[in-house]
Formats: C-alpha cells, structure tokens, sequence
C-alpha cells in the first residue's frame, strides 16, 4: 500500500456497515507527524495516540488537580 511510517498516519474514522463483515475507514497520511499536530484537531490526536502515552497522559492529567490542592492548602496556611 502506501508502506509509510505508522507515526504519519492519523485515523479519523472506522464504521462497520450494518449487516455486513465490511469495514469502511478514514485516515490522513502526512509526510511529517509534526504537521499532523497543526492540522489534527485534539481528539483525534488523543484518540491515535499509542497506549502508553495515553496511560500517561492520564497520570499527569490526575496529578495536577493533587499538586493544585497541596499548593492551595500552603498558601492557605
């Protein structure tokens, strides 16, 4: 097919049709993921993201709120 690095391709959508085993899908190729960042709106970039990133990005996203509520309690005091 198009034989390119799997960091350059970008799927928008999958939708199997009703009733069948047929499987129609979406995807961007770029030649440069960088440009794929500009383009891709965020939750298309999320929802392609590899899953250790994502497993991640969650930790840091459950460790704000914690580092927000610790430096509000030493302001506080």
């Amino acid at each position: 097919m198009l034989k390119v690095e799997l960091d350059n391709v970008w799927v928008r959508s999958i939708e199997t049709k009703t009733g069948t085993h047929t499987t129609i899908g979406l995807a961007h190729v770029y030649n440069d993921p960088a440009k794929a960042l500009v383009v891709e709106p965020d939750y298309i970039i999320q929802r392609n993201q590899k899953p250790e990133k994502v497993i991640e990005a969650e930790e840091q996203e459950a460790e704000k709120p914690e580092a927000e509520e610790q430096e509000s309690e030493k302001q506080d005091a």
